[in-house]
């Protein structure tokens, strides 16, 4: 840990100690940043830019690893003169204690690069006494990205990810990790689209409630796209599920799911929020979703057979003399 403090000749660093020892604190504040991380919705995920001159952090993350992770210190160190170049280059841009924690989870190796400040509290002496107290606000942290160190080095996909805040301060901290994201928005949109209705499958929403929540989602999604707007998925979950946010910022902010916001829905591929299609060889369907619930359209998984209730007439007419021209009469 080491700090980047706001004094009369600008931001300056002070660094720490040698690599804090692991101990029931240092890892209960790694466990709770981590998790805090992994529930906020607004990230960007990318991967570090090929320009090491510019960008020079994925070189210090090299040769840490080139030599076995032997020298943190020496890592640490490295990146808080990067990120102290680069937040020179930013009016206003944070402070605080900088955290680096090198961790397995799930058999994988990440980074995770927090800036924390302090907040002032209070407690009571053993005499019922009140009295101030600072501690570190975790709760409160803006600025933080995640490094998955195996995914970098087998070259797979996505691997950086940091929180998106707005403007320039936040953006310094993209400049830090050097992080490329290149805009996609029909990919995001697919996307999206894939995590909506998986969180429909995940809260266990079934009939009309699973109806009204994609019928909703879409809706929004389509609205946005048609004025032009980039989705914050924060404010899309406080509209989409006023009652309880919570739930669906934490699901779209999972790192399994590596989502970015920030980008312009394109309301032609959202349509699997409303409707399932499929095109064979020698057949297509088309079905509203609410089809399904009102028993409309039927799916049997023993015979894995789709039965299509009140035709049309017109459909039955087609039907029949297409039977009759085939001598199945």
């Amino acid at each position: 840990m080491h700090d980047i403090r706001r004094t009369e000749q600008g931001l300056q660093i002070v660094r720490g100690n040698d690599a804090l020892a692991v101990s029931p604190t240092t890892q209960r504040i790694v466990d709770e940043l981590d998790d805090l991380y992994n529930r906020r919705s607004s990230k960007v995920h990318g991967q570090f830019s090929p320009d090491e001159i510019n960008y020079p952090a994925a070189g210090h993350f090299s040769d840490y690893l080139a030599e076995d992770g032997s020298d943190f210190s020496a890592l640490t160190r490295s990146l808080m003169d990067t990120l102290l170049a680069k937040a020179r280059t930013v009016p206003n841009a944070g402070a605080g204690h900088v955290f680096f924690a090198h961790f397995e989870q799930d058999g994988r190796e990440l980074m995770l690069i927090a800036i924390v400040t302090e907040k002032l509290g209070a407690t009571l002496t053993q005499a019922f006494v009140a009295r101030d107290v600072t501690h570190l606000d975790l709760d409160g942290f803006r600025y933080a990205g995640r490094i998955d160190l195996t995914a970098w080095q087998a070259d797979d996909g996505r691997y950086l990810g940091f929180l998106r805040g707005k403007g320039a301060v936040a953006e310094y901290f993209k400049e830090f990790l050097g992080c490329v994201s290149p805009s996609d928005d029909k990919k995001s949109t697919r996307e999206l689209t894939a995590a909506l209705i998986g969180f429909a499958d995940y809260q266990g929403l079934e009939g009309d409630a699973r109806n009204d929540f994609l019928v909703r989602a879409n809706s929004i999604l389509d609205r946005g796209s048609r004025e032009d707007r980039r989705i914050d998925f924060q404010a899309f979950a406080n509209e989409l599920t006023p009652a309880d946010p919570a739930p669906l910022t934490e699901y779209l902010g999972s790192p399994a799911l590596q989502l970015g916001d920030d980008f312009v829905p394109d309301r032609r591929l959202i349509g699997p929020l409303l409707r399932i299609s499929y095109r064979a060889a020698n057949w297509s369907v088309d079905i509203d979703r609410r089809a399904l619930t009102r028993g409309e359209v039927g799916f049997d998984p023993e015979s894995n057979t789709l039965t299509i209730r009140n035709l049309p007439q017109a459909l039955v007419a087609q039907l029949r003399a297409e039977t009759v021209d085939n001598g199945e009469a």
